[in-house]
This record gives structure tokens, sequence and C-alpha cells, in this order.
């Protein structure tokens, strides 16, 4: 009898609808804490995991793509095109969260002496988002051109959140492939 293959799809959908349902099961139980120190800790090394990897996957795919074209000219109608869908999915994410905050109003059903509580709590926290709001406000229309660059190739590979710092690294190191001469043998 031939043995039957879920697709992977069907794996991580049981997967997911599993672990819903033992989260479920270790609230009802009361076994939040057991499940907190004992399973919890897996999850958090997968995420780690997952962040590592990101990086150099991101950084080498990048780098091989680019240097496979073989033309810096075709390079320049691809990076037309993925900035125009880089800046139209942008804006799509912003019209659907602000037509999301404007149709739900989260804010609104929150209890206020709860938000005085989170004030109290995270008061601090808030002022040095707003101040970096303020620095944001004062920059210039092409700071961005500026924080794409990285000053350091280790740092910005070690912060997933300069992830942009990092395909602008791939694509010159690309460019730099494709620009070297090519050795007949």
């Amino acid at each position: 009898m031939r043995k039957r293959k879920f697709p992977l799809y069907a794996k991580i959908l049981l997967g997911m609808a599993g672990g819903v349902l033992a989260g479920l099961l270790a609230v009802a139980g009361n076994f939040g804490g057991a499940v907190q120190d004992w399973i919890g800790p897996f999850g958090v090394i997968f995420i780690r995991l997952l962040k590592l990897v990101a990086v150099p996957l991101v950084l080498l795919s990048l780098i091989k793509g680019v240097s496979h074209l073989q033309d810096i000219r075709r390079l320049s109608r691809l990076g037309l095109k993925t900035l125009a869908i880089y800046i139209g999915t942008t804006f799509a994410a912003i019209l659907i969260g602000i037509g999301m905050v404007s149709v739900i109003r989260p804010g609104m059903v929150f209890p206020p002496e709860r938000a005085e509580e989170f004030r109290a709590a995270y008061g601090e926290a808030v002022d040095v988002r707003a101040s970096d709001v303020d620095q944001l406000e004062k920059s210039g229309p092409l700071d961005f051109l500026v924080e794409m660059v990285p000053e350091n190739m280790i740092a910005a590979g070690s912060d997933n959140g300069r992830m942009l710092q990092i395909i602008f690294m791939a694509v010159l190191f690309g460019i730099a492939i494709v620009a070297l001469p090519r050795r007949v043998t």
C-alpha cells in the first residue's frame, strides 16, 4: 500500500490548528505558566533562528540575482519596476491602515483609567518616540537616501531593522560582480 503524502501547506495549517487548540486547552486548564516556562522558549528560539537566517538569505539572494543579470542596463529597468512596486504597496498599506483606523477607531473603546495607567508605565518610552518624531520632522526630503547607505556593513548586517541598507549593499556587490571582466577558459 502506497503511503499518502500531505502537501506542505496542509501540514502548516494542521500545525497551526494544533497550536491554537493546544493554547486554548492550556488556558482552559490553567496551564499557562507551564506552557510559558516549558514550551515558550522553543518558540523564542524558532523566531531567533528565523531572524538569524533573514539577513544572509536576503543578502546572498540579491547578490546572486543581480550578478546573473549580465547587463547593468537590465538592472535599472528592474530597479525602476521594484521601486514602483515598493512605493505602490507602501501607499496601499498606508491607505488601508488609515482607513481601518478611521472605521474601527481602536482608541475610543479603551477605558480612560487604563489609558492613564499605561501613560504612567510607558510615559518615558512615549517621550523617546516623540523626540524621534521631532527629529524626523526636522530631516530633509532626501535623508532617506542617506539612511539607505550604511556606515558599517557589519553593523547593518547585525540589525534586522536595517534591511534597506543590506539590500543596498547587495545590489552594489551584484553590480560589482557584473562589472568584473569575464575570463574565457
